[in-house]
């Protein structure tokens, strides 16, 4: 773990399109041991949200149990052709497929190691230039939840609205009443928002009956 912490904190500041564990030998650790340790390193990476990938040798993936381990992006494998050009692809399905160390780019000096793809990622997944943008589970958990938060608000609105409806709906028997009482100014208004089936207060009554007193008998 404390590895996989150091690790991560130096290279984060470089803005890494992704990190990879690299596990080729054994140095005289158990299976059990190698196991359970690239786990936890490759577990701890994908708690900060970021792209990881697993690479180990072809000679090592089966009798050190890489097949195994769980949660990482993607897997890369060597397996080298003994001169620049491809050679045997690897006997596991693999994302990236190391096919030599004996490769030549213009540009830098002395041989270098070459990959090719191998998988169904494609070269702009590694590069971040996806046109479908990638979350984070944890990212995708908020979302869920802010979305269940929204469809319950909706639902309230809608509940909200129907009930605003069916206040500033007059009833039958008292639309002649309702429009007479706004017509002589009782009741100021349209008469289409005013919520006629609402909660009258009193201070409403008695602007009412001032209204009627001041119109038909002061």
């Amino acid at each position: 773990m404390e590895q996989a912490k150091d690790f991560y904190n130096r290279a984060k500041n470089y803005n890494p399109l992704f990190y990879v564990v690299d596990i080729e030998e054994s140095f005289g650790a158990s299976v059990q041991n190698i196991v359970q340790g690239t786990q936890v390193f490759i577990d701890y990476l994908k708690s900060k949200a970021v792209k990881v990938g697993l690479y180990t040798g072809h000679h090592f993936y089966k009798p050190y149990l890489m097949d195994t381990v769980k949660n990482y992006d993607f897997l890369w494998i060597p397996r080298y052709s003994g001169s620049s050009s491809p050679g045997l692809k690897p006997n596991f399905a693999c994302d990236l497929w190391q096919y030599t160390d004996k490769g030549i780019v213009a540009g830098i000096k002395g041989t270098v190691d070459l990959n090719q793809l191998n998988g169904s990622k494609s070269l702009s997944w590694f590069t971040n230039t996806d046109k479908k943008k990638e979350i984070s589970l944890s990212q995708y958990e908020e979302l869920k939840k802010e979305n269940k938060q929204l469809k319950q608000e909706l639902t309230e609105m809608k509940e909200l609205l129907v009930g605003i409806k069916s206040n500033a709906m007059v009833s039958p028997a008292h639309k002649e009443d309702w429009e007479w009482a706004i017509e002589e100014g009782v009741i100021r208004g349209d008469g289409k928002c005013m919520n006629p089936t609402d909660t009258l207060t009193r201070q409403q009554m008695a602007t009412m009956h001032k209204r009627f007193y001041d119109k038909f008998i002061k």
